[in-house]
């Protein structure tokens, strides 16, 4: 009777399951360098459409501008000289 050794479906079984990890381990490193692309490559698209929108003569949202008090005179006694 052929096709009913229990050894031969094991190893069948066997390497189907290796084929199927293989696909999964690349599906994971492919969709890894997508991720890593999108990441690194999302402020060089920033910069390009800023630059388009410039161009075209909008400009971005002005910067906030934060007013702070100005800076304090040291006290007198610490600029006086030492003799």
């Amino acid at each position: 009777m052929r096709g009913h050794n229990p050894v031969g479906w094991a190893a069948t079984l066997l390497i189907a399951v290796a084929y199927v990890h293989v696909l999964l381990e690349l599906a994971a490193a492919v969709l890894a360098v997508a991720v890593a692309a999108r990441l690194l490559l999302s402020p060089a698209r920033e910069l390009i459409g800023a630059r388009r929108y410039r161009r075209f003569g909008r400009r971005s949202a002005a910067a906030p501008v934060v007013e702070r008090p100005p800076a304090r005179e040291p006290d007198a006694e610490l600029r006086r000289p030492a003799s």
